[in-house]
């Protein structure tokens, strides 16, 4: 895929104080893409989804030291406003922050992240989450294409990585299903998109417009208990658990599960 230029010769997209707090933010890697080597992974209702390769010399503080050759670009095309300016201010405002937080997590089926850039596809000054990449893409596409994969192990090891986060780090995924579940290049699940579920917060979120941001097969039933169509969604642990279980039912008993969310009454 050929080169849609360099993502720092559009920093002039943020404001002049914002742009020098984020060109000196130690996990801004816009400088050590290679971006000529861009190739397009998937798109989403919510973001669009890369692999580049990388100059991990150039990144600040050799943060891509350990990575592998390719890494996984996530661009949030998610709208929070009305007008672009809003929808890169609550991006600017909440990324950061995010990034910080999911760095510090390290487990072996946590996905990890090392970083972030700007859109390189595009003009729109989108942000990405710069992260491992899996070849494997996640568990429903490498069900399909392994079949006879250990079902059994793939579960436990998504139970290992979401105790991670509750126990250990007391966080609340709140995004947890399938296309969440990445597997990596040596069969291992690793739960992801952890900063994308904590950015969607920010967004309006209630039970008229929830479903532009979540998927409803896997959102715990206490969701609809209210009769408030503004109601705030609140993420939980105990949501986490439930989303596992229906994430549990897919992974282990796909065609069942399947058949359980076109009716919903058995």
């Amino acid at each position: 895929m050929a080169s849609h230029g360099e993502p720092h010769n559009r920093k002039d997209a943020l404001d002049p104080i914002s742009q020098s707090e984020w060109e000196k933010d130690p996990f801004n890697l816009n400088s050590c893409l290679k971006l000529q080597d861009i190739r397009l992974e998937g798109v989403g209702s919510r973001a669009r989804v890369f692999s580049v390769t990388h100059h991990h010399h150039d990144s600040p503080g050799d943060v891509l030291k350990n990575a592998k050759p390719r890494v996984c670009l996530k661009i949030i095309t998610a709208s929070f406003g009305d007008t672009a300016e809003h929808n890169l201010e609550v991006l600017r405002k909440n990324v950061l922050g995010v990034i910080k937080v999911w760095r510090n997590l390290e487990h072996p089926n946590i996905n990890p992240i090392y970083g972030w850039t700007l859109d390189p596809t595009s003009n729109d000054s989108h942000f990405c989450f710069v992260s491992q990449f899996c070849p494997n893409y996640n568990v429903s596409r490498y069900l399909r294409k392994h079949p006879d994969a250990d079902r059994e192990k793939i579960v436990c090891e998504v139970a290992k990585g979401l105790r991670y986060l509750h126990d250990e780090a007391n966080i609340v995924h709140g995004d947890v299903k399938p296309n969440n579940v990445l597997i990596s290049d040596e069969g291992i699940a690793m739960l992801s998109d952890f900063g994308q579920a904590e950015i969607l917060d920010r967004a309006p979120q209630n039970l008229q417009d929830a479903g532009r941001f979540l998927t409803i097969e896997y959102w715990p039933p206490e969701v609809f208990s209210t009769e408030d169509a503004d109601y705030p969604l609140q993420r939980s642990k105990s949501g986490d658990v439930w989303a596992f279980g229906c994430t549990l039912l897919e992974v282990s008993y796909p065609e069942f599960f399947l058949q359980k969310m076109a009716n919903p009454v058995l």
